[in-house]
């Protein structure tokens, strides 16, 4: 196609039901993503077809509306990105409660998950049985859970509902789908017996910071992140301040917990949890964490959920019954 032209007008030759063949006149236009289309200009005469591609031309009407429609990929380019999505920004701006990682996480499923099925597609094109095949496929070719399957169907519903707010789309179709059922597993608690037997020595445990930490979300009902968050400024003879958190990918934010500002509360602990937590303190700075190995960097979450299920099969509770009975970490706040 000559680049100075707009469009380049051609034939194509029919056959009628008596046999007789006639031409009728189609022109083709590159879209801006390089892509060719091809539309006819119903006439055989070529005179009124050069005129009917001039008006429309004229008109600028050479790509139909459902062409010229926005791309998923062009539309996504920098949606979710903390800095340059208009969509972050005016989340922000409103004062909603939002996070990077958040942000960052959906990211994630953008590039990973929905750019190479959707992002070639217009957005007026993407249906619900399209997005019901792909969330099939997620679950039959690449084993994901339904959580994370709601996940991405989470961050699709956003964008398109975006795109619909924008007037790009009239509908969005990833809000006509019900999540999948994530199945998930009640918390499962221990008794005040298996709990007597876990505390009663700290042999069960891979060193005083692995015991004190599950004791203390025992005792108080704090978090795991709101727990790594904790620093020495915080801790009082009969009590904790809990007012930040550690999270994995974004590190210490003080003044927020997982629940933002409505999570700040203090927490009164009881002397056994005192007894075990001084000896973290000496010898450190109004600023250094407590459940740390060096004060600067806190103890990794990992290593923390590791030390309780190993401290559990030493008590008799094996990984088993524990999947079973749905012990973790967060067992804790509930038996709180």
């Amino acid at each position: 196609m000559n680049r100075k032209q707009p469009a380049v007008i051609f034939s194509r030759s029919y056959t009628n039901k008596d046999g007789n063949k006639y031409v009728v006149y189609w022109y083709y236009v590159t879209d801006e993503y390089g892509k060719r289309h091809r539309f006819s200009l119903g006439t055989s005469s070529k005179t009124e077809a050069r005129a009917l591609l001039l008006e429309l031309i004229r008109t600028g009407a050479l790509l139909p509306q459902r062409v010229r429609s926005t791309r998923f990929d062009a539309f996504t380019k920098h949606f979710w990105d903390w800095d340059r999505c208009s969509y972050l920004k005016w989340k922000r701006l409103r004062g909603d409660r939002i996070s990077r990682h958040w942000a960052r996480q959906n990211r994630g499923y953008l590039e990973n998950h929905l750019l190479p099925i959707f992002g070639k597609r217009l957005l007026p094109e993407i249906t619900v049985s399209e997005i019901e095949s792909f969330m099939i496929g997620l679950r039959e070719r690449k084993g994901l859970s339904n959580k994370s399957i709601n996940s991405i169907l989470g961050c699709l519903r956003t964008v398109l509902e975006e795109a619909r707010r924008r007037g790009l789309i009239t509908e969005n179709a990833a809000g006509k789908i019900k999540p999948l059922h994530n199945g998930y597993r009640s918390r499962g608690i221990l008794s005040l017996s298996e709990t007597r037997k876990l505390f009663s020595s700290l042999d069960c445990w891979h060193g005083c910071v692995h015991y004190t930490i599950n004791l203390t979300a025992c005792t108080t009902g704090a978090r795991l992140g709101e727990l790594r968050a904790l620093k020495v400024k915080k801790v009082n003879k009969d009590r904790i301040v809990i007012d930040s958190v550690y999270r994995r990918m974004e590190g210490y934010i003080e003044g927020d917990t997982k629940t933002g500002v409505k999570g700040f509360r203090i927490i009164p602990i009881p002397a056994v949890t005192t007894h075990f937590l001084h000896p973290l303190l000496v010898g450190r700075s109004q600023e250094d964490f407590i459940f740390s190995l060096d004060g600067v960097h806190p103890i990794a979450g990992n290593t923390v959920t590791r030390a309780l299920h190993s401290a559990l099969e030493r008590i008799g509770i094996s990984l088993d019954e524990q999947r079973e009975r749905g012990i973790d970490f967060h067992s804790w706040r509930h038996f709180y």
